[in-house]
């Protein structure tokens, strides 16, 4: 017989403290997505495939069920209370806005489904660039797309968000609602005989799915702009349970969850691949053994699950030109029109009823094209976090800290810079940019051959452009220019007469009198 536990004076360990950080909390689903991950190593990019099963379309055959449902338990008939037709072009047009949006910053591109496609022309849909529409109302108007990012983009785009801000005008929103609420219980409390607070009865699936998705639906209104602070945040959306109770609490449990995976993985940014960090313990040391003493300090175990899967799936996954991973253009869209048709010769409609399928269902099975992909499942930010790190150190991919701005950014191929291509804060240019100019400054300082060039290149470029000077004349005099600057910066012509030569090649024209 099995006793009952007390765990009052439990000790956690640092672990412990660690894993109830990235878990789920109270009232709070971290892993309510299921999305699919895959890498492609020949092009260093990752492919993340966001569920779509969270929204309307996939959603509404359950909802006569979850009112039937009802209907027979309590008596009360109840039915769906539809958005008026005004309000659900609005919040589509909204949906389509906001990925719009989402799409000036990151690669996204909404998978093509059946429902999306209806209706819209053939020549449409052949076209380059062709996207199907939001149709309807989105919780996550991420879902049900494709949204590729070169390796460690999103983890870069994470660590330096601004999660704090959004996250923040919410909390205090709620914050007053939660007060509110609060005098209004405190008076009926005074007034009333307070009720035994009781679990709530589930009965079946349907209703634990439905009651999900109204808590999933209303998470994702509430939040607004938090949600979409960072493509992570975006494509691993949490679900609160009751948002409206104490949701500034549940909003604040959140928030310190995505702040703990910034500071860690900033810190493992530091830890992994600064070259300044501890040189003499750490110099000699790959990034992945670096990860290794990380893990040993902070008492982490150095192994972990990863889910991997093979899929068989009707999504096409991107326009990949190999088997089994996808196919062209050329051959996929004529494969689904046929599948849309649902027509079969006599040899497919004899298979169809020999095997106890529909015409339709077979059409749909042999035309609309299937795929077949080795990905990894993953349903919360840390762990597409941990994944891609520890991707990047698999295939030795490097991170170097900008000497400009202090952010990290990704090392690509043998272009060896100490600066990052980020516009820098308070200015239209690069950090690289800014750096090439700071270090001619130094140079021109020392060498006044190089402001006398530039003083003259501006004169002539300007000549060039209001047809003074011809293009083919100026290209040859920029070679000479060039050349005579570095004959003057090594001493072998004086700056005087390097001046003369500038002036001398394009004399200006005398005016008619």
């Amino acid at each position: 017989m099995s006793r009952e536990k007390d765990y009052s004076e439990y000790k956690f360990t640092a672990y412990d403290r660690y894993m109830m950080r990235r878990n789920n909390r109270q009232d709070i689903d971290l892993d309510y997505f299921d999305n699919r991950v895959r890498f492609d190593s020949d092009k260093r990019t990752i492919e993340i495939l966001v569920d779509p099963s969270h929204e309307e379309k996939f959603i509404k055959d359950l909802i006569p069920e979850y009112y039937a449902d009802i209907e027979k338990r309590t008596g009360i008939a109840m039915h769906d209370e539809p958005l008026p037709p005004e309000e659900y072009v609005e919040e589509t047009r909204m949906a389509q806005d906001r990925l719009v949006k989402m799409k000036e910053k990151y690669r996204i591109k909404r998978t093509a489904d059946f429902e999306d496609l209806t209706g819209i022309p053939e020549e449409e849909i052949m076209k380059d660039g062709f996207e199907a529409p939001i149709r309807y109302p989105m919780n996550d108007v991420l879902s049900d797309t494709l949204v590729e990012l070169q390796y460690g983009e999103g983890l870069l785009d994470f660590v330096y968000s601004d999660l704090v801000t959004p996250m923040k005008k919410t909390y205090m929103v709620f914050r007053k609602l939660r007060k509110h609420l609060e005098a209004v219980r405190e008076e009926q409390v005074s007034q009333e005989v307070p009720e035994k607070e009781q679990k709530e009865k589930i009965y079946n699936r349907t209703q634990e799915i439905m009651e999900q998705y109204y808590d999933f639906a209303l998470t994702c209104h509430i939040m607004g702009d938090a949600l979409y602070a960072s493509i992570y945040s975006a494509m691993f959306p949490p679900c609160f349970y009751e948002p409206f109770q104490d949701g500034d609490k549940k909003i604040e449990r959140y928030a310190d969850y995505l702040i703990t995976l910034q500071n860690e993985y900033k810190e493992l940014l530091e830890f992994c691949y600064d070259e300044d960090f501890y040189p003499e313990v750490l110099g000699s040391l790959y990034p992945s053994e670096r990860y290794m003493v990380y893990r040993n300090i902070h008492d982490l175990p150095i192994s972990f699950t990863r889910r991997e899967e093979l899929l068989l799936s009707h999504h096409f996954t991107g326009k990949i030109e190999k088997m089994p991973f996808g196919m062209p253009d050329a051959e996929y869209y004529p494969r689904l029109r046929h599948a849309l048709t649902g027509k079969l010769n006599d040899v497919e409609k004899e298979f169809a009823q020999k095997y106890g399928f529909s015409e339709a269902e077979l059409a749909l099975m042999i035309h609309r094209p299937t795929f077949m992909s080795i990905q990894y499942n993953v349903s919360t930010a840390a762990e597409m976090l941990e994944l891609e790190f520890t991707k990047m150190l698999e295939e030795n991919i490097r991170f170097r800290k900008c000497k400009r701005c202090g952010k990290y950014f990704i090392m690509k191929g043998n272009y060896d810079t100490n600066y990052c291509d980020r516009i820098a804060e308070g200015s239209t240019r690069t950090c690289q940019e800014l750096a090439a100019i700071d270090n001619y400054k130094v140079k021109a300082a020392g060498d006044p051959a190089l402001p006398l060039y530039s003083k003259y290149y501006k004169r002539y470029a300007a000549r060039v452009k209001t047809k003074q000077i011809k293009e083919d004349a100026f290209k040859k005099w920029k070679y000479q220019a060039l050349t005579k600057r570095d004959e003057c910066s090594d001493g072998k012509i004086t700056i005087d007469e390097y001046e003369s030569w500038l002036e001398a090649s394009f004399p200006n024209r005398k005016k008619k009198q």
